[in-house]
């Protein structure tokens, strides 16, 4: 059964151009392996041409569009035209973005369907049950809509990652993305999985296998992982760095370090990852820096304690953060400082918090993100009950006056636009340049100094 996947993806102007998706290479290979032929095609923004022109290529029996929430409008204009041209062939979607936009999507035109949640075995077991003329409603982390209602099936089990086959890279320009990226080189994932609150992630929330587990982080076998990048590496001319994407790589300490000890022996090239603060101690640094680990990204997200303890939960303590730096540099290594402003309750204080704990730290490189609050979680559930989100109207205004790559999702009471924007813009520049002023702001360094708060 012919299958054509359509993804979205960010716009190409930007310095960094990443696309590559681990769910979407992993299921591309899962349906070759049981005989579906697969496409894939790209979209920047919603051109009519091209969708037709993909569809006219690979004339799919089934349509999957990839969601991702900020995504959700360009999905919504493919599945229009995709609904168009199949007649009564399904168009479904799924991805990351999809458990949160169940009703949004299940009344767009052209949609037959949604999976929410894990897809590696549902939309396998979707087709099975097309090609022996069962009923594909009944598949599980299905959602449709019958009779103007809409059903949604009960949730399937999670996906055993170590069953999983080496993801299927060659719909992707992969060396194209390692020449055009050299300080994020070729991506891999070693695990699946969230670390915090389930609340706090749409798609692990529609698992009851989450709350009877708590956050769960599956991780690949350590051989299998190594094998998927000596294959990826077969397949490149250039492969100078391994990069990482799991927000944890260390959340299991034993895994993380047979890890090491195997890319060390087989691999031996310079890599990066993501880590938590507090497992970053001076056994696992050591262990990092001798496999050729050269970078280790931190997210520190705040430098106050209440937005990074209380509104994001991170249960990260100062002295974590300090130590964690301290062991990466000690052992030659780059640590990298990832920042979140823009936050609910976050006031010019906060921020300047955040730019202190950063010079403190000494960081090779700090990265800043704009808080998005996604659907489906609690900090956007938070900001919609309080009256802080801005309507599509007044971010489309927004785009259209605003010359700048980024909007701001908020409308805080605690902050004004301009002066987030400053910070947003210069945070870099008041990390690196510390002789610029800064008002002054009252250390708030105590371990329960977020109790002190008194935020509604």
């Amino acid at each position: 059964m012919k299958v054509h996947i359509f993804q979205p993806i960010p716009q190409q102007h930007k310095p960094i151009v990443t696309y590559y998706d681990e769910n979407i290479a992993t299921l591309a290979a899962l349906l070759r392996d049981r005989g579906h032929p697969v496409s894939v095609s790209f979209h920047q923004t919603f051109r009519e041409s091209e969708v037709v022109k993909a569809l006219d290529s690979s004339q799919p029996e089934v349509v999957l569009i990839h969601l991702e929430s900020r995504f959700l409008e360009i999905v919504q204009q493919i599945a229009r035209i995709a609904g168009a041209k199949q007649g009564r062939k399904h168009v479904l979607i799924f991805g990351p973005g999809a458990p949160s936009a169940i009703d949004r999507c299940l009344k767009s035109e052209g949609v037959t369907g949604l999976f929410a949640g894990e897809t590696e075995i549902a939309i396998p077991e979707f087709l099975r049950r097309l090609g022996t003329r069962e009923n594909p409603h009944k598949t599980s982390n299905f959602c449709f809509r019958l009779d103007s209602r809409a059903y949604r099936n009960e949730s399937g089990p999670l996906v055993d990652v170590t069953t999983l086959p080496i993801p299927d890279r060659s719909f992707y320009p992969l060396q194209q993305l390692v020449d055009k990226n050299p300080t994020i080189g070729a991506e891999f994932y070693a695990s699946r999985g969230g670390l915090f609150d389930q609340e706090f992630f749409p798609a692990a929330r529609q698992n009851p296998s989450f709350a009877e587990y708590g956050p769960l982080v599956r991780y690949k076998r350590v051989d299998d992982l190594i094998d998927e990048v000596i294959s990826a590496e077969r397949h490149l001319d250039r492969m100078p760095l391994v990069g990482f994407q799991d927000s944890h790589f260390c959340h299991d300490v034993d895994w993380t370090i047979e890890f090491c000890e195997k890319y060390a022996a087989r691999v031996a090239k310079p890599f990066w990852i993501v880590s938590r603060a507090d497992a970053l101690n001076e056994t696992l640094c050591l262990a990092l820096s001798n496999a050729g680990c050269h970078k280790v990204l931190i997210p520190i997200e705040s430098g106050n304690s209440y937005l990074r303890n209380i509104i994001l939960r991170r249960f990260m303590p100062r002295y974590q953060i300090l130590s964690a730096f301290k062991n990466v540099q000690t052992r030659g290594m780059q640590a990298v400082s990832l920042n979140l402003i823009g936050l609910p309750y976050e006031n010019e204080d906060m921020i300047i918090e955040t730019i202190k704990l950063n010079r403190l730290i000494k960081p090779y490189w700090s990265i800043i993100r704009m808080f998005e609050p996604l659907p489906g979680t609690t900090l956007f559930q938070v900001c919609y009950q309080k009256g802080w989100l801005k309507t599509e109207a007044e971010l489309a205004q927004e785009r259209l006056k605003s010359k700048k790559d980024y909007v701001l999702p908020l409308a805080s009471p605690f902050l004004k636009d301009d002066r987030l924007s400053y910070y947003y813009e210069n945070f870099i520049k008041h990390v690196f340049e510390p002789k610029l002023d800064l008002p002054f702001v009252m250390e708030r360094e105590t371990e329960d100094a977020y109790t002190t708060y008194d935020f509604p």
